[in-house]
């Protein structure tokens, strides 16, 4: 069995189509250990750790060590952000599978979508590193379909293949699902139900 654990609300970026859970009762690093017990009492064996941001959570290093010592695997959600090559081992070391966001490789165009204009430079500057130092380490994309970036995807396409090739397992496609908060406020901006055919991208 697995779960997806949100372990906390915040976040250090503020993109516009974001479905996060805000108010979330955020646990203690003991009870969330508590939490792990009872999590392997009822034979989940694998975890998705994620938020809100993840790294946010004080203790999510230690969390996941304590996850992969009781035989979890450990899957991390982050839009990598507070990664650096510094703290790698630190939030990397007990990793079976790290998901990253990335919407575009437009720098503008991430400005616009509230992750940041370096987001995807970044990205590309750690995935390498990463593979390097753990070359086990799965890597996945996660990308968000909406109408400011639709037309976006081949250029988008087009990146990942030139900048990640043999570097990552699966490159994700999620379609903008305005639910809770922040994304219902701008469903008419990035719904992508009403859009003309022609206005996506030319297979």
């Amino acid at each position: 069995m697995k779960v997806c654990w949100n372990l906390t609300d915040k976040c250090n970026r503020n993109c516009k189509f974001c479905f996060r859970e805000k108010n979330l009762a955020e646990l203690s690093l003991d009870e969330a250990l508590n939490v792990l017990d009872n999590l392997v009492k009822l034979d989940v064996t694998r975890i998705t750790f994620a938020g809100g941001e993840p790294l946010l959570y004080d203790g999510l290093d230690v969390l996941m060590k304590n996850s992969r010592e009781k035989g979890i695997y450990n899957k991390l959600d982050t839009n990598a952000t507070l990664l650096n090559e510094r703290n790698i081992t630190k939030y990397l070391e007990y990793v079976d599978k790290i998901v990253f966001s990335i919407d575009s490789s437009n720098d503008q165009e991430n400005y616009f979508l509230g992750i940041g204009s370096n987001h995807y430079n970044h990205i590309k500057k750690m995935i390498p590193l990463i593979k390097k130092r753990y070359p086990n380490i799965k890597i996945e994309i996660n990308t968000v379909v909406s109408s400011p970036t639709i037309n976006g995807l081949d250029d988008l396409f087009n990146s990942i293949v030139n900048d990640f090739s043999g570097l990552i397992n699966r490159w994700k496609l999620i379609r903008f699902c305005p639910f809770r908060d922040i994304s219902e406020d701008v469903i008419n901006s990035f719904n992508i139900e009403n859009l003309n055919k022609e206005t996506y991208p030319k297979s």
